[in-house]
């Protein structure tokens, strides 16, 4: 995910077919990813993929499963909502209390 060129599109293909290979899972992948993947850089990462498709990042996020990845990457995707669409991120608060 940390790739210049890949695309929330294709990290979310990606997870999908991680998911596919685990029985539905992706526990042990965000876990693996969480210690692989530098937290500012993913946060840098889902806040890139933010402005480009919140509605699938936000999905994506809800799918992973709690770890230290989907923090980092709420804390990006909210970052950039708050600046572009401050309700869409009051909203996920809400709904998810971060």
């Amino acid at each position: 995910g940390g790739k210049p060129w890949m695309t929330p599109q294709e990290f979310a293909g990606f997870c999908r077919s991680v998911a596919r290979g685990n029985g539905g899972s992706l526990e042990g992948f965000a876990e693996q990813l969480s210690q692989q993947w530098p937290k500012a850089e993913a946060s840098s990462q889902f806040s890139q993929w933010t402005e480009q498709d919140p509605n699938l990042v936000r999905a994506l996020l809800s799918e992973l499963p709690p770890s230290e990845i989907r923090s980092t990457g709420i804390e990006g995707m909210l970052q950039t909502l708050e600046r572009s669409n401050p309700a869409a991120a009051a909203a996920w608060r809400e709904e998810h209390g971060n």
